[in-house]
């Protein structure tokens, strides 16, 4: 159930994060002004001899500077792609002139395990080496290349801020960046084909996308209505609870909804984001291929308070939504939605308590 959406692109390249310019300047790899969005570079740029793959995403930025260890094929296949990113990046930055005691540093940081040969082997892998790739108990990924007769064996931890490169800090300001290049498509006509999905009868009802997340309160299902035409989502002042969990995890509504987010941030600060729309939030967490659940908390003729958590399980964090949603805004009334988001949490730390406690204060 992935809501279609448009992202803005910006003309000049720019980092994802930081690290990846310290490295860009590290290496003195100028990049050009006509980089395309989502693409792989991986026959333009060496680097001591060795090929680079530079990589963009979505919105053009360089998301990506690693050797190319992997041939195109596992490349343009393997998910999580964050996790091949690491490998190769990882491979480059051993390479970085920089002092032993700073490259111990780093790979107590990257929580980087050799269990078989040395990491001074992966100076001889290239993308025809034989590798396997796994994930182990959604906890952590082995890589095992073959050279010859040796063998090189490494662990990483299934990780975000490792594997991406950022601490909490700069993730916050990734989220506020990019929820605002969003540009989602509101229209459902343009988002799922209803009448191929699969659904179960509830009464008068049918529901697709059945799940649960932590509790059976908060779930995944979508409500849809049938005649004798077409099934269509529900979206009805006179069936609130249905018609908000169905905004709340598509963003379908006839119009984009206004949202007022605070961003809780490291160190007990609150971040106030403006000129946003909640359909903005829904498409940045389908963006980043997270499965959307929601709770509903309270319910009353004024509002419903809901909590929206956005799970990516190959990359093992959530973002965590509390919302306020006026039932005003089914009856056409010009309203926001105000809420609170935790973003990038690491998946050991979320509980049913997001869902139980106030979030919003």
């Amino acid at each position: 159930m992935m809501m279609a959406y448009i992202t803005g692109m910006y003309a000049s390249p720019s980092f994802y994060i930081k690290r990846l310019s310290v490295i860009a300047k590290s290496i003195e790899l100028v990049l050009p002004d006509t980089l395309k969005p989502a693409q792989d570079y991986d026959n333009v740029w060496t680097y001591k001899g060795r090929m680079l793959r530079v990589r963009t995403n979505d919105f053009g930025d360089v998301v990506h500077i690693g050797y190319k260890l992997f041939d195109h094929q596992l490349a343009s296949h393997y998910t999580p792609r964050e996790a091949l990113d690491f490998i190769e990046r990882y491979a480059l930055e051993q390479d970085l002139d920089i002092d032993k005691e700073a490259q111990e540093r780093k790979k107590l940081a990257d929580n980087v395990k050799c269990t078989q040969g040395s990491l001074s082997m992966l100076a001889k892998v290239t993308p025809d080496t034989p590798v396997t790739i796994d994930k182990i108990e959604h906890r952590k990924f082995r890589v095992k290349w073959s050279l010859g007769a040796h063998v090189l064996e490494f662990y990483f931890p299934v990780d975000y801020q490792s594997i991406i490169g950022a601490n909490t800090i700069e993730l916050e300001e990734v989220f506020e960046r990019n929820i605002k290049r969003v540009l989602p498509i509101i229209d459902d006509n343009l988002l799922v084909d209803w009448e191929n999905v699969k659904v179960v009868h509830s009464g008068n009802l049918l529901i697709a996308n059945e799940g649960t997340y932590l509790n059976d309160s908060i779930r995944s299902d979508i409500f849809l209505k049938e005649n004798s035409v077409k099934r269509t989502l529900i979206l009805d002042s006179k069936m609130p609870v249905y018609s908000v969990k169905n905004i709340l995890l598509t963003g379908v509504f006839p119009d984009e909804i206004p949202l007022r987010l605070t961003i809780d941030c490291y160190g007990y600060r609150k971040k106030q984001v403006d000129d946003i729309s909640l359909q903005q939030f829904i498409g940045l967490c389908q963006l980043e291929k997270c499965e959307m659940y929601v709770g509903i908390k309270t319910y009353n003729p004024e509002e419903i308070t809901a909590v929206v958590f956005a799970l990516n399980r190959e990359m093992a964090y959530n973002h965590v939504l509390s919302v306020r949603f006026p039932l005003g805004l089914l009856q056409g009334e010009s309203i926001s939605v105000t809420g609170t988001v935790y973003t990038y949490i690491p998946l050991q730390n979320v509980t049913e308590k997001f869902f139980t406690q106030d979030l919003n204060n």
